[in-house]
């Protein structure tokens, strides 16, 4: 048996199965209003408990261990790593069991498709983890057409294509005019900053940054405020609607983010921290240009 083959296919194709039942599943529970958080974690019950209980790998003892054999054998060697786990490790033990202390008609292969579940439902736990602002995201406006669960690599989550897009259909007052697109504007930035300085509106998280940076929260009377009601004052200049919780706690968001206590806050989702080198520059430009 060509045990990297047999294990990439299954893999492969009960991956995509798993993706869409996700799908349904949230489409589902979505309209019955089901809280996202709750749905979060009855998903996160249900990949991690409910589904590996239902293997044998789960509920024979003898073969408990087998995923763990496989996770060790893969990092041991550079090359082919999935063929030589299975034949070097995986297998040996496995024989070792004897037909005694296996279910009837148990083989290497089953086990085998068993792994490949379990480490699929593992990867996609750890994904929905990693990638929870997201999820959000798609739960919070309800349409699960692009929804999918993968790794972006070489990106944070809210640098994809799919965040911007989703997160733009929930806050688009925030989105107008917006300065920085993606790195060739980030470029453009540094190569002519008097272009920012003249623009009239700006990106929320820049502007919060922006704020931060001249000291506005530093203020007596701004310091005491709750960050809500330093958002609601901010939401007021940009004539946005105070009552909009939405619109209030993106701003408070972005004012938490940048303070120590920072890891209250997501730091995927409220982004003014990442533009403070940014707003520096703009400082210096403008201090230059009083002279």
């Amino acid at each position: 048996m060509n045990y990297k083959q047999e294990y990439e296919y299954f893999y492969n194709k009960y991956y995509s199965h798993f993706e869409n039942l996700i799908k349904l599943f949230l489409i589902v529970e979505k309209s019955k209003k089901k809280n996202g958080n709750f749905v979060y974690n009855d998903l996160e019950n249900y990949l991690s408990i409910e589904f590996q209980n239902k293997f044998v790998l789960a509920t024979n003892p003898n073969l408990k261990n087998f995923v763990s054999i496989f996770e060790k054998g893969i990092i041991k060697y550079e090359d082919n790593e999935i063929e030589l786990a299975f034949e070097n490790e995986i297998k040996p033990n496995f024989d070792k069991i004897g037909f005694s202390g296996l279910p009837l008609s148990y083989t290497l292969r089953k086990l085998l498709i068993e792994i490949a579940l379990v480490n699929i439902a593992n990867e996609i736990s750890r994904l929905l983890q990693s990638n929870r602002s997201l999820f959000n995201l798609f739960y919070a406006i309800g349409e699960f057409e692009e929804f999918e669960i993968k790794e972006y690599a070489g990106l944070s989550v809210e640098d994809t294509e799919i965040y911007k897009s989703l997160n733009q259909q929930l806050y688009p007052d925030y989105y107008t005019n917006r300065i920085l697109q993606n790195d060739t504007d980030e470029d453009k930035f540094y190569e002519n900053d008097t272009k920012l300085i003249k623009t009239k509106t700006h990106d929320l998280p820049i502007s919060i940054a922006m704020l931060y940076e001249i000291g506005f929260f530093e203020l007596e009377k701004i310091k005491n405020l709750s960050p809500n009601n330093q958002a609601k004052i901010i939401a007021f200049i940009q004539q946005k609607n105070i009552e909009n919780n939405n619109i209030v706690r993106a701003i408070s968001g972005n004012i938490r983010v940048l303070f120590p206590d920072s890891n209250k806050e997501d730091g995927f989702k409220y982004t003014s921290h990442k533009h403070l080198e940014k707003v520096k520059l703009v400082l210096a430009t403008i201090k230059l240009g009083n002279k």
